[in-house]
């Protein structure tokens, strides 16, 4: 049974694409006279998600209105009558429109969305609450931006200051105004977003590669990514897997569109995807470089202008990330994730259609296809720097993994598609086909189920339950609860009760406090509480164990649940 009414998770899953892609589509219409419906409409999500969440980050922090529901939907009725004025006035450039035209690969694609789908909410089947802690952590921040009204939010966890950074900040604010657009409860939100962000990412895969005709290999190879608890991944509703979307929608951008007129729009999807999940920004830039060298010819300047582009998120990167990019750091990169376990999340049948992908694109060079397989080797070279010599960024190389296999993906599409055109006879070129698809999805979907056997629940069914019951019958004035600090994060996104302790989490870690000290928590809970004295100290109202606990100041008021009746303390 849901946590929330199911028609929410309806709302959610079908509100996202159409509230924000509709201000994008208008915006597309005059700029992009040649393009079926199904690009614009997909890469005018993406530019309706970026343009809504600027306009409500900006009305919130350089106006001061309060980061609610009639901003959410100021900022959408403003950018939408902006575009369809802009759309009307040059009407002239994109009417009479074609009428959408639905074809068999388009069948064959809704078909393999339904499958990407159900790929993707698998290890959801059996509970409706985020998987990962990251999910948490994102669940959290947006939560308390609509909590509190604001973006520079009071960290929710202790409720004593903002946090000292938030380096995802953008991804925060645009699913704090997708829940003010929708209404959705926050845990159908989170139980929508990766089918939702996995068909986008599949369907702009889609419409990259069916500009050399190779779409549905494409799309067949993106929808195979794999997730890991380690390098993420579509499974999870986290910033990279919105920021994997991206990157084939800025491709489409600046690859079928008309530069002078779209180099406004690419520029707001970088900037939005650099404060979003800057790594993804990073793998659009060097993608955007790439295209822009190996197009020079076609026109210089506009080459020039698309560089100047490229190099937005790493120039903001030194700016933003000043600590995390100095000389010292790049010069001592370190990591625990070995080369082995990346070729066996790719798979060998990806990988050797990737390298045969890349061959035959050296024999028949396309700026576009030579783009992606520039952009992979990029990503290995970038991996190979930091494991042989540790130069580098812990975080873009802990990113690149998925990167390269998204563009590694794309070039094993043509790969594929090669195979079904071959000058063979018709019977042995199928059976070719159908053997080498039958092979990569016979290998990626067992691997898959596998590596979800090693997701964990952060919190069971009754710790979930206890939450609940806590959320509706303890008052939250005052209250503080000591809680396992790795349940601390959810315990207190469910609840609303400030936490003494949750890990992992970065949101208090910069400054000197009595809270958030995860070895004395943990020592606390593995004894029977008696310590009174270090309780108070704690402002601690609250216990959350399954131990007995030997301190007459507490009584259990639920299973698990034991709340402070003497004396009296504020936190």
């Amino acid at each position: 049974m849901l946590p929330f009414p199911s028609g929410d998770l309806v709302v959610a899953a079908a509100g996202i694409p159409l509230l924000f892609g509709l201000p994008g589509l208008l915006a597309l219409l005059p700029l992009t006279p040649g393009w079926g419906w199904l690009p614009r409409a997909l890469v005018g999500v993406a530019l309706g998600m970026a343009g809504v969440t600027f306009a409500a980050w900006g009305g919130n922090a350089l106006l001061g209105l309060p980061l609610d529901a009639r901003l959410a939907w100021g900022s959408w009725a403003a950018l939408t009558l902006l575009a369809g004025a802009a759309a009307w006035l040059a009407r002239h450039q994109w009417l009479p429109l074609a009428r959408p035209r639905v074809g068999r690969k388009h069948l064959v694609l809704a078909l393999l969305l339904v499958g990407v789908a159900l790929f993707v909410t698998r290890p959801h089947w059996g509970t409706a609450l985020p998987l990962h802690q990251d999910e948490w952590s994102h669940l959290s921040a947006s939560k308390a931006m609509v909590d509190q009204a604001r973006v520079a939010f009071v960290d929710p966890h202790l409720g004593l200051w903002p946090p000292p950074s938030d380096g995802e900040i953008a991804y925060h604010v645009l699913l704090a105004v997708a829940k003010l657009l929708t209404g959705a409860d926050w845990l159908a939100l989170f139980l929508a977003l990766p089918p939702l962000v996995a068909a986008l990412l599949v369907a702009t895969a889609f419409c990259c590669g069916e500009r050399e005709g190779y779409g549905l290999e494409a799309a067949l190879l993106v929808a195979l990514l794999p997730t890991s608890i380690r390098v993420l991944g579509p499974q999870y509703a986290v910033p990279l897997a919105l920021g994997l979307f991206f990157i084939p929608a800025s491709f489409l951008l600046f690859a079928g569109a008309a530069p002078r007129r779209t180099l406004p729009l690419l520029a707001l999807l970088l900037v939005f995807l650099f404060f979003a999940h800057p790594q993804s920004a990073a793998a659009a830039g060097v993608l955007t470089g790439t295209y822009a060298l190996l197009t020079a010819r076609r026109g210089p300047w506009r080459s020039l202008a698309l560089l100047a582009l490229a190099a937005v998120p790493f120039v903001l990167g030194l700016v933003v990330f000043r600590k995390q990019t100095e000389p010292d750091d790049l010069l001592a990169a370190s990591t625990g994730l070995p080369v082995p376990e990346f070729l066996s999340l790719f798979g060998a049948a990806a990988g050797l259609l990737f390298l045969a992908g890349a061959f035959l694109t050296l024999l028949d060079p396309n700026p576009e296809r030579l783009a992606w397989v520039a952009t992979s080797l990029a990503h290995l070279l970038l991996i190979a720097l930091f494991v042989t010599v540790h130069v580098g960024q812990n975080n873009l190389f802990d990113r690149a993994w998925m990167h390269g296999m998204l563009t590694m993906s794309m070039t094993g599409g043509f790969a594929l598609h090669a195979l079904r055109r071959a000058p063979w006879r018709p019977a042995l070129r199928v059976g070719a086909t159908a053997l080498a698809v039958l092979l990569v999805v016979g290998l990626a979907v067992p691997a898959q189920a596998a590596r979800e056997g090693e997701y964990y629940q952060v919190l069971s069914p009754t710790d979930y339950d206890n939450a609940i019951w806590a959320r509706d019958h303890v008052p939250h004035g005052g209250a503080r609860a000591l809680v396992d600090p790795w349940q601390g994060n959810a315990w207190n996104t469910l609840t609303g009760i400030h936490v003494y302790a949750a890990q992992p989490f970065g949101m208090t870690s910069l400054r000197a406090s009595p809270y958030q000290n995860v070895p004395a928590a943990l020592r606390m809970l593995a004894s029977n509480m008696s310590d009174e004295r270090t309780l108070q100290r704690w402002n601690v109202t609250l216990l959350v164990t399954d131990h007995p606990v030997a301190n007459a100041n507490f009584t259990e008021v639920h299973p698990g649940l034991w709340q402070r009746v003497r004396p009296n303390l504020s936190s």
